[in-house]
């Protein structure tokens, strides 16, 4: 018995530090970098124009690992709230598209209702789940002064042929003959 004991004691001692390596070894696992990340290229705070019937951009994103390179073939599900939101080309909420060789997946949708929304993005890339969400707000009119270029180019040359020209003549350091006339415009 006396010898069993010592190697009793050695044995535990190797689970002890074996399991302790194990957490120790979980525990990295976990501070790790993630294996994919999710960018949001294009159509983040995008403010979309119900009237055009079309977003204002495509929604983009682009799912890369942790070497920062581009992965393919990813599947991402863009799914928009009912009311205010939109509908994807097919008539409902829900786009499923695989990314390119690019990294890059891109659907376009239909605006409805006015209001803030997210746009969920659901990635499936060898078996992890990653998520984000896409903040748009729709609006009944485009944002600005709601005046296209034709009628800023008619308000323009009206303020230009409304100006004024003062004409000075000056006499050595004397001013004489001070009149008041308009521009010609060409």
């Amino acid at each position: 018995m006396k010898t069993v004991r010592p190697m009793l004691a050695v044995f535990c001692c190797c689970l002890l530090i074996g399991s302790s390596n194990a957490a120790l070894a979980q525990d990295a696992s976990q501070t790790e970098a993630p294996k994919f990340t999710i960018n949001i290229v294009r159509g983040g705070d995008a403010q979309n124009n119900i009237k055009k019937g079309r977003a204002t951009s495509e929604v983009v994103v682009e799912v890369r690992d942790r070497n920062d390179k581009p992965v393919g073939a990813a599947i991402v599900t863009f799914t928009l709230p009912k009311g205010t939101g939109g509908v994807f080309p097919n008539g409902t909420q829900t786009a499923v598209v695989n990314t390119g060789p690019n990294g890059q997946a891109t659907a376009a949708f239909k605006p409805q209702g006015t209001g803030k929304f997210n746009i969920n993005v659901n990635v499936a890339v060898q078996g992890q789940v990653l998520s984000t969400t896409i903040a748009q707000t729709n609006m009944a009119a485009a944002a600005g002064l709601g005046i296209g270029l034709g009628t800023a180019l008619i308000i323009g040359a009206a303020a230009a042929a409304a100006v004024a020209v003062i004409v000075v003549k000056t006499t050595g350091d004397k001013k004489t003959n001070v009149s008041l006339g308009s521009p010609r415009i060409p």
